[in-house]
């Protein structure tokens, strides 16, 4: 398998996307539970 050099672009954007979804999507879970634990 011949190895590219680096990443292109489209890769680096979608890993930045993947990543900042998840980053996101783990404060909201985050902050529903601190909520719902606040006035359980």
């Amino acid at each position: 398998m011949k190895k590219q050099r680096g990443f292109t672009v489209v890769e680096v954007m979608a890993v930045l996307i993947v990543l900042g979804v998840f980053s996101v999507a783990g404060i909201g879970v985050y902050a529903v539970v601190n909520f719902v634990l606040k006035f359980w």
